[in-house]
């Protein structure tokens, strides 16, 4: 199992890496890099080889460190539409 983990948590980056090389000559640099990162979330997401909850806030962190969004936009934005969701998922649990 531990090496399963190790494998997803490599995986995730390195997918990303690949996917920003393949990506950015022909869709450009901020694209690219959106669909990096929304790969390597998605990839730890579906295999958990970190909780959830850190995955869920990787392009929290990893948007504005690209300079693919401002962190006070960003973050904003994503805790309006997020809000009732997880307010929801407390209540019913």
């Amino acid at each position: 199992m531990a090496r399963q983990k190790l494998l997803f948590t490599l995986l995730g980056p390195l997918a990303a890496i690949l996917v920003y090389f393949w990506l950015e000559s022909s869709l450009g640099e901020p694209m690219a890099l959106t669909a990096s990162i929304t790969l390597w979330t998605a990839i730890w997401w579906i295999f958990e080889p970190i909780p959830i909850p850190a995955t869920s806030l990787m392009p929290l962190a990893l948007f504005p460190t690209f300079g693919i969004h401002l962190i006070h936009c960003h973050g904003t934005q994503w805790g309006a539409s997020q809000g009732c969701a997880h307010h929801g998922e407390l209540v019913w649990g």
